[in-house]
């Protein structure tokens, strides 16, 4: 009986033990980052030879031109669009006649992606066709100058996380 005792409880104390088999396993964290970046190229705004009034040497009309489309993108959500410009083209050929100007005004605009932007504003992230237009073209009373004109409007697109 000593025998079968000793037994019962060798039985017992194997069931109870616990199984020394373990599974291994370890997490590993995948991690990365983009820096905020963004894209544009630049282009021509074109309004080709202005139309004078025949009678009074003036433009004819408030008239504007449009850069063509161009892919532009920022990827950080607090990316922001500005644009600068002094608003005037200018003629190199000058005159002492008052009735006359080599400087003609004109307002810059820019929409991306077919929405509006005033400088400095937040676009995010942001993709489309940026497009910059130099709109009512003036000559401010006077008579223009023969001669070419040029000007510029600078545009700023700032990457931002």
């Amino acid at each position: 009986m000593k025998r079968l005792m000793i037994g019962a409880v060798a039985l017992a104390a194997l069931a109870a033990t616990p199984a020394m088999a373990v599974d291994p396993s370890a997490d590993f964290q995948v991690s990365g980052s983009v820096s905020a970046a963004c894209f544009a190229t630049g282009g021509t705004i074109e309004f080709g030879t202005m139309s004078i009034n025949a009678s009074t040497g003036r433009l004819n009309g408030a008239t504007s031109a449009s850069s063509t489309g161009s892919d532009a993108w920022c990827n950080g959500v607090n990316s922001t669009l500005s644009f600068t410009s002094t608003g005037k083209l200018t003629n190199a050929n000058t005159t002492t006649d008052a009735a006359f100007t080599s400087e003609l005004s004109f307002t810059p605009s820019v929409t991306l992606g077919g929405n509006a932007v005033t400088s400095g504003s937040k676009i995010g992230a942001a993709y489309g066709s940026l497009v910059v237009t130099a709109g009512n073209l003036s000559d401010g009373g006077k008579l223009p100058v023969a001669g070419d004109y040029t000007g510029l409007i600078s545009v700023t697109l700032s990457p931002a996380v």
